[in-house]
């Protein structure tokens, strides 16, 4: 019985301690980079905000003229990564360049500090969704 409960104590422990959950500032940015030098829009995109990604597929159905997926081929999902991927083609963004500085805890926010080369510093706000820091993704002006 007595191994049973510790077994049962050590599970939920480890449930807890998901290293997605426990990721820093620091981590977010360096898998962002690597994503997008390597034009990774798949990887981008589970690092939005669910109401990024909501954003952007709205945004590629009015660009299609499709107000749902059954009148196109595509799924919503792969519309929207569509689009963040022309996105992603045009421009870097300020991580890509950036270099990171400090970050600091904001209610359920970190603000991430990055100096961008010859823009001074930019304050990136990352937000906790689902046990992991996301992004905002602004459809006209990326983050």
């Amino acid at each position: 019985m007595r191994s049973m409960m510790a077994a049962a104590a050590l599970a939920v422990l480890a449930v807890g301690c998901d290293t997605k959950s426990q990721a820093t500032g620091r981590e977010f940015m360096e898998k962002f980079q690597k994503a997008e030098k390597a034009k990774d829009s798949e990887a981008i995109w589970g690092m939005l905000t669910k109401d990024s990604r909501d954003s952007l597929i709205a945004s590629a159905k009015a660009e299609k003229g499709t107000p749902d997926k059954s009148k196109s081929g595509d799924s919503d999902e792969k519309l929207g990564r569509d689009k963040l991927a022309k996105q992603l083609e045009g421009r870097s963004t300020p991580l890509l360049n950036g270099t990171y500085v400090e970050e600091r805890s904001q209610g359920d926010q970190i603000i991430l500090v990055v100096e961008v080369e010859g823009k001074n510093r930019k304050e990136i706000p990352l937000v906790r969704e689902g046990g992991s820091l996301r992004i905002r993704w602004d459809d006209k002006s990326g983050l």
